[in-house]
């Protein structure tokens, strides 16, 4: 599943700073993960050093969407595709990166119910292509259509960590079940933009944001010292317009913070029903629970994992996910904002109400909302 997420960082376009600094960004159409890559960096005048800090970051991202591509092959790297043209035949020998990625994944499965569950490839893939289908007879004014129900139980069948083997010693995966299928289209984009940031930080890179596709990195805190602003969508009219988001949220330092809406990469099927990119595993179906989900947090795959299992899962659920992951963690810095329609409550006092949305969010982000529309 090629996950789009959706955040929009509000800053000014090319601007000088008192201090002298200017914002310069550079973007790539392809370096991978199905998205635009942009590069923002505020540097002194003069600096040149962005070019090739973008330069890098795009190379880092093209070299880690073919580790873990899952539709194409590379010369010389086995990659997700490779682990799946072998199911049921043998073990692959893949870098250390994809088996890194894959535990990763194996952990959010564990405390997320289930909810991020990447051996679930067979039934991602006919949403997928149902989707596509969809998709393009929406441009045309026409409806698609859902997958076959039967396809849909029987993939039921097809998935489980109990036919994934991975040897952390061997470097190598093995998936049992030569109907099982690897995606790791909702872990992937987060861990590798992690993984570049981390890179660029060892190269002394600071004073720079990373856009995956809406996944947002900042590499340190802000450059004058100020809070980070970022504006989350509205669903209703999810414009990239800065002035059109439903609202803006401040946070400080080296943080990420990736949102997972049903409003991008859906389509409308024959029974007048919109079906998003965002699969429950569960029901075999597209998650409907709210309009958006958005985490803060300091790694950006943690934020990508995380927006994706939340939004499937209800807000109770939701709550103790993010408490085991504090705990696992020496309680992390992670904050929440659920955006939902107003037919869904929330058992809690921190929420907006706006004419189309029940809004909710942790209590460390209390006095960091500003709604700025759908008031």
């Amino acid at each position: 599943m090629k996950k789009l997420l959706f955040l929009l960082l509000v800053i000014c376009m090319g601007c000088k700073t008192s201090i002298n600094y200017t914002q310069k960004q550079m973007y790539s159409f392809d370096s991978g993960f199905d998205t635009v890559i942009a590069y923002i960096e505020w540097v002194e005048d003069g600096d040149t050093q962005y070019r090739e800090n973008a330069n890098k970051t795009f190379g880092k991202f093209s070299y880690y969407n073919k580790l873990f591509d899952s539709f194409h092959d590379y010369e010389n790297i086995n990659n997700i595709k490779t682990i799946n043209d072998n199911a049921g035949i043998k073990a692959v020998s893949v870098n250390q990166e994809v088996i890194d990625m894959l535990l990763e994944a194996k952990y959010f499965y564990d405390i997320s119910y289930g909810k991020i569950d990447v051996t679930a490839g067979k039934m991602i893939s006919l949403w997928h292509d149902a989707r596509e289908i969809g998709m393009e007879l929406n441009t045309n004014g026409e409806y698609g259509d859902i997958p076959n129900g039967e396809e849909l139980e029987e993939s039921i069948k097809h998935k489980g960590w109990d036919k994934i083997i991975i040897d952390d010693e061997n470097n190598t995966v093995f998936i049992t079940d030569p109907y099982v299928s690897l995606d790791v289209g909702s872990v992937a984009k987060g861990y590798a933009t992690q993984r570049v940031a981390e890179y660029l930080v060892t190269e002394n890179v600071k004073n720079a944001v990373i856009d995956a596709g809406g996944n947002l990195k900042a590499l340190s805190g802000k450059y004058n010292g100020k809070e980070w602003i970022t504006g989350i969508r509205n669903p209703n009219n999810p414009s990239l317009s800065p002035d059109d988001s439903l609202l803006t949220v401040q946070y400080s330092g080296d943080k990420s913070a990736v949102t997972s809406g049903d409003y991008e990469r859906a389509f409308i099927a024959k029974d007048g029903k919109s079906y998003s990119h965002i699969i429950d595993p569960d029901t075999t179906y597209p998650a409907d629970k709210y309009r958006s989900v958005t985490i803060i947090t300091t790694d950006a795959g943690v934020a990508d994992c995380l927006s994706t299992a939340l939004f499937c899962l209800d807000y109770e659920d939701g709550l103790k996910v993010i408490e085991q992951y504090k705990k696992d963690h020496d309680n992390a810095f992670l904050e929440v904002v659920w955006v939902a329609n107003k037919d869904i409550n929330f058992e809690t006092g921190n929420i907006y109400h706006t004419k189309s949305f029940n809004i909710a969010y942790t209590q460390g982000l209390k006095g960091k909302i500003n709604i700025i529309n759908d008031k």
